[in-house]
């Protein structure tokens, strides 16, 4: 149709006066709204169809539904009384470390326990408050000064049934439920099973049916719970939609996602080790391992990483970062960034650490290996000060790829997290079993292999390997070496002067030995053992 862009029209919906061709067309007739508005329309039409149909979902999806469910204290948490002294009100009752206070336990009743300076535990004394009657105490929070780079503490009123909640009851909406439900409208009973976190809504609706019927059961506050009507006003139902491998949910709309944000990727990534067959294919050691449902809703993980997170680190959320067995736990994991953050400060091994997250579980498995327990010469604090993750790192790199070895182990590690692969930290697991078996281990054999020198030998079995000999005869060689051949000249050198050397980790004095090694060995088996 041929507009006149002299002639106009006035919309019906708007009510502004536009040229034609403004308008639309339906079987040869000009609308009587202008395209915009129309356009509109449609939209507007189209939303209310799949907030219906969301909504129609939401009523048949049980996974979208809020559940009644609690959490179980792992035994490490839990402040037994034969420890502090303090008898407990109820057989059932059991304190559980709050990681994000100073030396405080809350029980699921609601007491506090602390401990002070001495060494000794009491109870935390709390005060009702005036406006909310809710019992409160006052608690030194963990928080990070920015101005000093530094953890702290300081002090902050909290109340007894948002630490109950905290540590023993699932919360699903953490953004939103802002207010608590005591059974009965009991502020003093803060039992664990009588509290539920609920929104301003629900809270009004659930005491709404309280004072009109003088009770409220578990059915019906979690029936409100879970009403579309007391919702947050902003609330759609595809929020609550499992659409990351069946399980995360974003809880929110997806224009307010920020996808390419640090704590988007973790969590994503968290969803999909614990839930993706494609990950199991790498790494079936996760297909047993579950994200707690807290953190299956990303608004949730995104408060406690928004947090915990200072902009500039790294955080690595690795179950066995952990424990051996766990899970990804919201309480468990802030015990580990608030370390990665420099709460206390962490040394050049542990600092590299962070920086070979991908294989962070295989270096974690190798670190139990025999060979650390029975031939590895350390000490107690090793274990736990990155001593044993440094030196597998090491062993990686000097035995599969010797080129790529660094004095400094960050670059090293950075280099391993983006080129090694699975079966080079396997490799060395089977390195190291085989190395330990086929060795009559003295205290002499444990001390070559130190900090300093342990992995250099690893490095110099693994060549040892590949001349087709009995393991045994490395042991027997090792042997010679501490009796004999420490004093073998090569090159114009000897072991004993090798290792005098001060910088133990030079690049050249690494490759330095080495290749010493190597070439004494070859000596060994062509003519020393040939005239014994």
């Amino acid at each position: 149709m041929n507009f006149d862009y002299n002639e106009t029209k006035v919309c019906k919906k708007c009510g502004r006066e536009l040229p034609l061709d403004k308008f639309g067309i339906n079987h040869n007739y000009t609308r009587n709204v202008c395209k915009e508005c129309f356009n509109e329309g449609m939209r507007e039409k189209r939303y209310q169809q799949r907030l219906s149909d969301g909504i129609e979902t939401y009523h048949k999806d049980k996974s979208m539904k809020i559940q009644r469910k609690y959490k179980k204290p792992y035994h490490f948490q839990i402040l037994y009384r034969s420890e502090s002294g303090i008898d407990t009100i109820a057989k059932d009752e059991v304190f559980v470390r709050l990681f994000d206070y100073k030396s405080a336990w809350t029980s699921n009743y609601g007491r506090v326990i602390q401990r002070l300076d001495d060494g000794t535990y009491q109870l935390v004394k709390g005060v009702y408050s005036r406006a909310t009657k809710e019992l409160t105490y006052t608690l030194g929070r963990n928080v990070y000064f920015s101005s000093k780079n530094t953890w702290g503490y300081r002090k902050e009123k909290v109340t007894a049934s948002d630490l109950v909640i905290k540590m023993f009851v699932v919360n699903y909406d953490m953004k939103n439920n802002t207010m608590v439900w005591h059974k009965n409208n009991d502020t003093k009973d803060n039992y664990y099973k009588h509290l539920f976190p609920v929104t301003d809504k629900q809270y009004n609706e659930i005491l709404r049916v309280h004072e009109q019927d003088g009770a409220i059961t578990d059915k019906q506050i979690m029936e409100i719970v879970n009403a579309v009507e007391f919702k947050p006003d902003d609330w759609k139902p595809w929020y609550n939609k499992r659409t990351y491998e069946g399980i995360g949910y974003v809880g929110a709309d997806t224009s307010d996602i920020d996808y390419e944000s640090y704590s988007f990727v973790k969590w994503k990534n968290m969803i999909q080790r614990c839930y993706s067959d494609v990950v199991h294919k790498l790494k079936p050691y996760y297909m047993d391992k579950e994200v707690c449902i807290e953190w299956q809703n990303y608004q949730n993980f995104k408060l406690w990483f928004d947090a915990h997170y200072i902009h500039g680190t790294k955080v690595d959320l690795d179950k066995d970062l952990l424990y051996k067995e766990g899970n990804c736990d919201t309480t468990e994991i802030s015990k580990l960034v608030r370390k990665l953050n420099n709460c206390k400060p962490m040394n050049q091994a542990q600092r590299a650490f962070t920086y070979i997250d991908a294989f962070a579980r295989e270096i974690r498995e190798i670190a139990d290996n025999r060979f650390f327990k029975d031939m590895y010469s350390c000490n107690n604090k090793d274990r736990i000060n990155g001593t044993f993750e440094r030196a597998i790192g090491d062993m990686v790199i000097l035995s599969e790829y010797p080129n790529q070895y660094r004095k400094d182990t960050k670059i090293g590690f950075k280099w391993l997290n983006e080129n090694a692969t699975i079966l080079d930290f396997e490799n060395l697991n089977d390195l190291l079993t085989r190395l330990t078996e086929s060795t009559e281990i003295t205290s002499e054999i444990r001390e070559l292999f130190n900090r300093k020198n342990g992995y250099i030998f690893v490095a110099t079995f693994k060549a040892f390997t590949e001349l087709g000999r009995e393991d045994k005869e490395f042991g027997k060689f090792l042997h010679w070496l501490i009796t004999e051949g420490k004093n073998t000249e090569i090159n114009g050198k000897t072991w004993t002067e090798l290792d005098v050397d001060r910088s133990t980790r030079d690049s050249n004095v690494v490759h330095g030995k080495l290749d010493y090694l190597t070439a004494l060995i070859n000596q060994y088996f062509t003519e020393v053992k040939k005239v014994a």
